[in-house]
């Protein structure tokens, strides 16, 4: 149900997270914020870990991997579906598309009808959808969704409710002295909703890990679904008058000590050992790959 592409294999997540302890400086981002905030650069070859979403996996395989090298990682969650046990929209979107029968489709607000008959046609159909309800309230949104499992006749995935960390497990990756950060209530994009919502989005997904964790939730990473910019000046002002130190985006690059604290760049991860050192050592020589 989770799209392959955000997926790692276990395996390969171990020798990744063997490589940054032995060729790099691991780093978490409350020391990092702490440095930044202080007008410090981080030490040279500085490697911050973070997990978006909040996926159960990244409980019971990234976390003890991440603590056998000593290695503390942020995990930014959807408390939506943390809370409510259910699996992130675009998630939803991907099961749909991909299990139903359906032959065609026709796209919301439009007359076009569009094919579903290969994958290729579904992955299309799919970014089409996911286009029309990231800028939609939550509500909206599910709304929309509910109508999309009835018009594709498809049955919501029967694990979906073992999908995401629950706040037990997000309490327990706290106490091994990981930092739990929000990634908004429902993953919009921010730059594509109105004030009340952005306000309720970074608002009340700080507000629901402070009373479920007792921490001070005070870093934010972007969604980024499918439509760009994620982030803006404004969203970061927004960010900051709600409390929160840190906002890491989508956007690739370092950090040093004049980065804007509430849009630090970070570097996706490969799947390949070999790829990530390749990425690693070509941004910290100031190569773009």
């Amino acid at each position: 149900m989770v799209p392959l592409s955000i997926e790692h294999d276990p395996r390969e997540f171990d020798a990744q997270m063997k490589l940054v302890c032995d060729r790099y400086h691991p780093m978490d981002i409350e020391s990092l914020a702490k440095l930044l905030e202080s007008g410090e650069n981080p030490p040279r070859g500085s490697v911050v870990i973070s997990f978006d979403d909040g996926y159960r996996n990244n409980f019971e395989f990234a976390a003890p991997i991440l603590n056998k090298y000593d290695i503390l990682a942020a995990f930014y969650v959807i408390t939506e579906s943390v809370k409510q046990q259910v699996a992130p929209w675009f998630c939803e979107t991907y099961h749909v598309f991909l299990s139903t029968n359906i032959p065609s489709w026709r796209v919301p607000g439009s007359v076009e009808c569009v094919s579903l008959e290969t994958r290729e046609d579904r992955d299309k159909s799919r970014r089409l959808f996911n286009k029309c309800v990231v800028s939609m309230a939550a509500e909206e949104r599910r709304a929309a969704i509910g109508k999309l499992y009835s018009d594709l006749e498809v049955i919501p995935h029967a694990g979906s409710h073992e999908l995401m960390m629950t706040w037990e497990m997000l309490r327990r990756l706290q106490q091994d002295g990981h930092t739990i950060g929000s990634h908004s209530f429902s993953h919009p994009n921010l730059t594509q909703i109105g004030d009340s919502d952005l306000l309720r989005e970074i608002s009340e997904s700080k507000l629901a890990i402070m009373e479920n964790t007792r921490s001070s939730a005070r870093h934010f990473s972007y969604p980024n679904p499918i439509i760009q910019p994620h982030w803006t000046l404004d969203v970061a002002k927004a960010l900051n008058d709600a409390g929160y130190t840190t906002g890491v985006t989508s956007g690739n690059g370092t950090v040093d000590k004049r980065s804007n604290l509430l849009v630090l760049p970070r570097v996706s991860a490969p799947a390949t050992v070999a790829a990530l050192r390749w990425r690693l050592d070509c941004l910290f020589a100031g190569v773009t790959d």
